[in-house]
């Protein structure tokens, strides 16, 4: 389970003396840990909200119940997301969420490429908090690729609503009108 109490990874941002002002990249450093903290703070007390409330099978088996957690959460939160996006720019939605097909997974393998090791470490220490983490992931990939694969939404056009016939016969008075007129 997720222990709220266990040892977390310390900031590696020098510490600062009451006299000297924080520079920018400290300044970044202690919002990042703030971030973290709070980030943390809340999937651990979502994730007990459920779990110790559950019946003994699920909370003998925390990391698929993480993971499922991590899944459920984050398709609903982006599909909320696209709903309210949508209101402003139905198309864009369709765009962002095929980028985010591949920038999800992208991001994920970055923090292996830039801290391999602190991945690792953050595996073995914190399982259950990385099967929440790769359930997230994989709820909001799910619903990007849905979104992304969508056919584009048909507009009404005047076209659609006429039939060729109709356009002939308009083309025809509008030839006509025009010889009228040159006469």
């Amino acid at each position: 389970m997720i222990d709220a109490n266990a040892p977390r990874s310390t900031s590696t941002s020098p510490s600062i003396s009451p006299s000297e002002s924080p520079s920018l990249g400290e300044q970044v450093y202690s919002t990042l840990d703030r971030l973290e903290d709070g980030f943390y703070r809340a999937c651990d007390t979502s994730y007990h909200a459920v779990v110790d409330n559950a019946p003994q099978w699920v909370q003998n088996n925390p990391e698929p119940v993480a993971l499922g957690l991590g899944l459920g959460a984050a398709y609903i939160t982006t599909w909320i997301g696209q709903r309210v996006f949508g209101l402003m720019s139905p198309n864009a939605v369709r765009i962002l969420s095929k980028i985010a097909i591949y920038a999800t997974p992208a991001l994920v393998l970055s923090g292996f490429a830039i801290d391999p090791d602190g991945m690792q470490q953050l595996a073995d220490n914190h399982p259950v908090y990385i099967a929440g983490l790769f359930g997230l992931g994989l709820g909001a990939e799910a619903r990007f690729i849905q979104e992304g694969l969508k056919k584009p939404e048909k507009t009404d056009s005047i076209d659609d609503k006429v039939s060729p016939d109709d356009l002939a016969v308009r083309e025809r008075m509008l030839l006509e009108d025009l010889d009228d007129r040159s006469v």
